[in-house]
């Protein structure tokens, strides 16, 4: 993505929802209560493209694809808050660990970044995670969307913001999505937390109507 251009190349509509809307997959579904994506059978592929004057944030081309979606695609959601089975990070019993340290410094509201930056730590097999100025609440969030299920902030820290460095996943031995899961689940008692289970009340988008096959 460049300052002024929106480029999504070969993209399902549903991934294309998601992002215009800042959403995680089972934040998506349809009126069945199920995630939602285009009917069965192979799901079509767009090309989007949106050109902007100057250079936009990332809030502005989400609306922009929004916009777009409604326009096009004659996209129609709306908001239902629905009592789902969650994972739930808590602090443990000893307190945060040493790799995680107060961040001092808030970073400017101008600079967009993700919260968790990956990069490969030992091997191709290990992934190293480090955060700049988090929230537990963020942490979770992008959690969230690797595990592609929901991870709630039950640690009572709030607003404060933390930078993590060298917490290091293993996946040498993992070779199923639910193995992944459970491995980067269980990561998180390098940072002094613990995840349970429980029900949690979740926003979600309901897809009311869509047209999947618009020519140009």
């Amino acid at each position: 993505m460049e300052p002024t251009i929106l480029r999504m190349r070969a993209i399902p509509l549903a991934e294309a929802i998601k992002w215009a809307y800042d959403l995680k997959s089972y934040e998506l579904v349809g009126k069945d209560g199920k995630q939602w994506s285009e009917s069965t059978g192979m799901p079509s592929l767009y090309y989007i493209e949106g050109h902007f004057d100057q250079a936009a944030s990332r809030g502005d081309i989400r609306a922009m694809l929004q916009n777009l979606l409604k326009d096009r695609m004659g996209l129609v959601l709306h908001v239902e808050e629905n009592e789902i089975a969650v994972n739930r990070l808590r602090k443990s019993s000893k307190g945060l660990s040493r790799i995680v340290t107060q961040a001092h410094e808030p970073l400017p509201e101008a600079v967009e970044r993700p919260v968790l930056q990956l990069s490969s730590a030992g091997g191709p097999r290990e992934l190293q995670i480090d955060v700049q100025n988090g929230t537990i609440g963020q942490i979770a969030n992008e959690l969230s969307r690797m595990i592609r299920a929901p991870l709630v902030d039950a640690t009572g820290l709030g607003d404060a913001r933390f930078d993590v460095k060298h917490w290091v996943i293993d996946l040498s031995n993992v070779e199923s999505f639910t193995a992944m899961q459970d491995s980067i689940l269980g990561s998180v008692s390098q940072l002094g937390l613990s995840v349970s289970t429980g029900k949690a009340l979740v926003q979600m988008r309901v897809v009311d109507h869509i047209n999947e096959m618009v020519a140009n």
